[in-house]
């Protein structure tokens, strides 16, 4: 339930707002760089039991531990292939490409996000000024 209510306040609370013809300003920037942080790591966390429990049979780790688990989890999650974690059958191709699916298109929505919290840049080019794009 936290997760649901940490992305929705991370990617969807302006467009809420912005629905709602209310202004829309968020709490702090380090809020939420600490919100991000916390879904990644809770994403990592939770592939990392997947690999514990699915993949004991389905995929393949140089370390057998939880903290190889994790480790495999966020090379995972950080990159766009499983890296030093291989798979033994479908069950294990499946769970390393939804983790990789879910780590780039969660990179993709941040970066998004943030990007359009960055102020607008003026241009000193008159053409540019203009709303019509004349310059007179």
């Amino acid at each position: 339930m936290w997760q649901v209510y940490q992305s929705n306040v991370l990617l969807f609370d302006w467009y809420r707002r912005r629905r709602a013809r209310q202004p829309y300003a968020v709490q702090g920037i380090l809020r939420m760089v600490l919100l991000l942080l916390h879904n990644y790591a809770e994403i990592v966390f939770w592939f990392a039991a997947a690999y514990e429990v699915i993949g004991t049979h389905s995929i393949a780790m140089p370390d057998r531990s939880i903290v190889g688990a994790l480790y495999g989890s966020f090379q995972t999650m950080v990159s766009l292939g499983p890296g030093e974690v291989s798979y033994a059958d479908s069950t294990g191709l499946l769970l390393i490409w939804v983790q990789s699916l879910v780590g780039l298109l969660l990179t993709v929505l941040v970066l998004a996000r943030f990007v359009s919290l960055l102020p607008s840049v003026q241009s000193l080019d008159k053409a540019e000024a203009e709303p019509d794009g004349k310059s007179t």
